[in-house]
């Protein structure tokens, strides 16, 4: 309590082991209501491409404090899909944050906006990353599983993140799912049904 440096590294560290353990709750909590279905969806007609765009602005200045690109590319006519946009913003930005984490400066993620099977939209985010190990790929969503042991939970997670993603697609009556190879990237698809 003397060591001023000491006693604010030791606030600093508690601060934000409380924030992770905050985000672990309200991320369980999220899941436990989904599994429920009482996750109350707040669906409206909405422009998907638009709620790309502003979620790739939200996550650029992580993309260039890593030296990474960041781009989006749509076909021109996509009709609006009928979404709760909070929620869909969360998966854009879990997907855009991994991503983001798993590339390595120079390296460009795309996110692809375009018609999905049957009447439904389609968006993918394309790393050019780690990628993931093949035998890896079946596990990839379950709750708290990590494909990159080497990292610790602070650095790397809950491991929730794409089973957040994956339910919250799922409520929408959409499919999540993904493509890689290690060492080539990780190219991460979801559908979204149309208005």
């Amino acid at each position: 309590i003397d060591d001023p440096q000491v006693r604010d590294r030791f606030l600093e560290t508690a601060e934000n082991e409380t924030d992770r353990l905050i985000r672990l709750v309200n991320d369980l909590l999220l899941l436990s209501r989904v599994d429920s279905e009482a996750l109350n969806l707040q669906r409206q007609s909405r422009d998907l491409l638009q709620l790309v765009q502003a979620s790739v602005e939200r996550l650029r200045p992580q993309a260039e404090a890593r030296g990474l690109g960041l781009r989006v590319e749509s076909d021109s006519s996509i009709p609006l899909v009928w979404i709760d946009a909070d929620r869909i913003q969360q998966v854009l930005v879990n997907l855009l944050d991994n991503a983001i984490k798993f590339s390595q400066p120079g390296d460009m993620v795309t996110v692809k906006v375009a018609a999905g099977p049957g009447h439904s939209a389609q968006v993918q985010v394309c790393d050019q990353g780690i990628g993931i190990p093949a035998e890896d790929l079946p596990h990839i969503g379950q709750r708290f599983y990590r494909a990159d042991k080497t990292r610790s939970r602070a650095a790397g997670g809950s491991g929730l993140g794409l089973a957040i993603a994956q339910s919250l697609v799922q409520a929408h009556g959409g499919r999540l799912w993904l493509e890689s190879q290690a060492g080539e990237g990780t190219v991460v698809s979801f559908t979204l049904p149309y208005s």
